[in-house]
């Protein structure tokens, strides 16, 4: 064999191997992430048409009307990127903060975009930074859960009404 055609074949099988190609937009390391993160039993969980535990939110709502510090955890799953894409956990931690001196409460919203792919987030996640919101209302027009009066918007969609949740499940991000 002659170094021309040794050198032929070597770029034939380099550019062949290089064209196996990425059959999805995430790398492994984001797929084995979101595969990893498993929501606690008492989270208040939106997966597809499902909504668990709203009765959570319901007691949260009910301790901030009564002045009661709370917290919760809301965990929302994104649609995968590719349909082959495992759907991707948002979490949004709550805590309602009232300051009896002031006589003034609010709700303090972490959110955590770190089991999302940096695109998608960029993309479908409107609460990209922590917020303080004067309260979660419950728009039975609209037919949504909602933070309002909060620091970067006046509301953000925290998830659909349980009644309402088919149809409405993806694309609001917050």
């Amino acid at each position: 064999m002659t170094s021309k055609m040794l050198l032929s074949i070597v770029i034939i099988l380099l550019l062949v191997s290089g064209c196996g190609g990425k059959q999805s937009v995430l790398s492994e390391n984001e797929k084995n992430k979101s595969k990893t993160f498993m929501p606690n039993k008492e989270d208040i969980v939106q997966d597809s048409f499902e909504l668990t535990n709203v009765d959570k939110l319901e007691q949260f709502i009910s301790n901030m009307s009564n002045k009661q510090p709370n917290k919760i955890r809301v965990v929302r799953y994104l649609e995968g990127v590719k349909f082959d894409d495992p759907d991707v956990p948002m979490i949004y931690d709550l805590q309602y903060v009232y300051d009896m001196q002031a006589q003034v409460g609010w709700v303090q919203v972490q959110p955590d975009a770190s089991h999302v792919p940096a695109k998608q987030a960029e993309k479908e996640i409107k609460m990209k930074n922590p917020q303080q919101c004067s309260t979660i209302t419950k728009d039975e027009e609209r037919g949504y859960y909602m933070l309002t009066e909060c620091h970067d918007a006046w509301e953000y969609v925290l998830f659909p009404l349980e009644g309402d949740i088919v149809g409405k499940t993806r694309g609001s991000g917050w």
